[in-house]
Formats: C-alpha cells, structure tokens, sequence
C-alpha cells in the first residue's frame, strides 16, 4: 500500500468484477497481512478481473486498478440428476433397455455433449453394451430427457455406470442405476394369423332329434368345419395352427336378443363337427390362440384375429 492513512489497517476487501465491465459482482473480506487468497465459487471457463481496496477506522478505501483479465478452466459437469433404467422390450423379443437420464444444474461451462454410458451383467467384468446418449425429449417440467437403448443378448441384473460429458470432454462424477432383466424365451412367439380362405364348411351330414332345455325336442344338423392358418415366417420362426388352441362360438338371435354360445374350445384338430339348429340365421366366431412361457411358468396367450363365418338359412352352404 502506498499510504495507509496514519492508522493501523483492520482489513482488506477483494473485489470480483466481470472481464468486461466494472460492475463489482461479489466482495469478500481479508486480514490486512494476506498476501494470497483463494476465491472459490467462480464460473468454469470465464473470464474475470479483480481488485483490491484497504480499510482502517476511518473508512474504506476506493479500488484499485483492476488486475489483467484471467480465464477460469473448463469445469467438469454436474453428475446426473435423475436416471432411469427401463425393460421396454415385449415378450418372446430379446430383451432392450432403455436409459433416461437428466442432467444436473452444471455443465462445465462448456454445452453438454451427452452421457457416457457402461452397461454392466452381474457376474460379468467388462461392459455388455457401452455408448454415447444421442436422443432428446422433453420431460416433465419442461426438464430435457436424453436417452439410450441397448439389445441385450441375455436376462440378469444389469447395472449402468453414467457420466455427464461437455464438449470439452470433461466427465462429471458417475452415477449408477440397476434393473433385473427376466430371462425371455430365444424364439418369439407372434399370433396365429388366418389364411385368406381360411374356413370350409361341409355338411349338413345327417339329420338329428336334440333334446332340448324344457325337454322339447327339436331338429338340428351336423356340419363339419375345416381351417387352416396363412403360412408365413416371422423372424426365423414359421407359425401355424399346429401349436395353437382354437375356441368357437355361435352368435344368434333368441327370443328378441342376440345370445353367445361356446360350442368348443381349446380344439387342437383343424376340423371340428358342430350340432347347428335348423333353419336359424348365425354366426360363427373363432379365436385361435397360443399359450406364451416365460422362466416362471406360463406367461398367457397370444391371440389371433376373430374369424367370423355367417350361416344362413342352409347351414351346409358356404357363405
């Protein structure tokens, strides 16, 4: 200091300005023998000047002239603040994760590229699947969601390792989420698909007397029906009938409402002989569907199509 007013400094203020402009933008106060400070708290790859001013019982006084201007360094970003890992694959596929991340309140100063991401199988060292998130949405409260997909070749518990990364290359610290992936059949299973004339119906073959609820009798004729499905391969795997259930049902018209009657199911057979009512306009419907399995046991069915077939006056015609 060139003059220290006659009186015995109590202070000194170091003042943080801009590196354009004069405005102080935050002062912090040192014991008046410092000859070194440390200011923390300042942006990553700013720039900055700052100035000195002494105090005593007097007063302050004014700045000095402003340092050199100085660069802070390029920051590392602020790790994730939010990541979620999700099975977004449908059963009898190979199973794919999806990762959300969000990103923390830092970048580093410099834009956020994306996230770095590890994709670990327990039991297993190196990663199973490893990239760089590419996509964007928008999330809830207008906060960006960056995510990234990944096929896996088996079930297990995975864990993800994520890093935040700016244009600079700079990595935040990591995060980790973990989700069990259930083991899922190798072959997928698709539906049943009819063909294009998928259904023959023969008959009527013999007349019969049915014996019915209130003990009246009335007539009623065999017919037989006959199907198949529409050939085809979906991913290495050809699906027909053989493997399938089929349910059939009989809508018709009963005292003024229109009643459903199963007349078979879980047929394995491609034919089927039905006992149909004489002279009674109806229709048939029939599903055919196919049990799914998954490492617990039964996993429900897989479902066709509702093949319908309407029946007139003569049963034993083809529509």
């Amino acid at each position: 200091l060139c003059d220290d007013g006659g009186l015995p400094l109590e202070g000194l203020l170091v003042g943080v300005l801009p590196g354009e402009g004069e405005e102080v933008l935050r002062e912090e106060r040192i014991p008046p023998d410092s000859r070194q400070h440390r200011i923390c708290g300042l942006k990553p790859d700013s720039t900055y000047r700052f100035v000195l001013a002494a105090s005593n019982a007097l007063g302050t006084s004014r700045w000095s002239v402003a340092s050199a201007t100085e660069r802070t360094l390029v920051g590392r970003p602020a790790a994730p603040a939010s990541a979620l890992l999700l099975l977004t694959s449908n059963q009898g596929m190979k199973p794919e994760v999806e990762l959300d991340v969000i990103a923390g309140d830092g970048t580093g100063g410099r834009p956020l590229r994306g996230f770095r991401v590890l994709l670990y199988r327990e039991g297993v060292e190196e990663p199973v699947e490893r990239g760089l998130t590419t996509e964007m949405s928008a999330g809830k409260q207008g906060r960006i969601v960056h995510c990234w997909k990944a096929r896996l070749e088996r079930g297990g518990r995975h864990t993800a390792k994520i890093w935040a990364e700016n244009s600079e290359g700079m990595q935040s610290e990591p995060a980790e989420v973990s989700l069990d992936v259930t083991e899922s059949p190798s072959r997928p299973l698709f539906a049943p698909r009819w063909a294009e004339e998928p259904i023959m119906v023969l008959g009527p073959s013999a007349e019969c007397s049915v014996l019915g609820e209130e003990g009246e009798r009335s007539s009623s004729l065999r017919v037989m029906l006959f199907w198949h499905d529409r050939p085809d391969t979906c991913d290495g795997g050809s699906w027909d009938l053989a493997n399938a259930e089929v349910d059939v049902f009989a809508h018709h018209r009963l005292k003024g409402l229109v009643a459903c009657v199963a007349l078979a199911t879980a047929v394995r057979a491609a034919r089927l002989e039905v006992v149909l009512p004489v002279d009674v306009p109806m229709a048939l419907e029939l599903h055919a569907r196919r049990a799914l399995l998954s490492s617990g046991g039964p996993g429900g069915h897989v479902v066709s199509e509702p093949l319908f077939l309407e029946l007139g006056q003569a049963p034993g015609q083809a529509p």
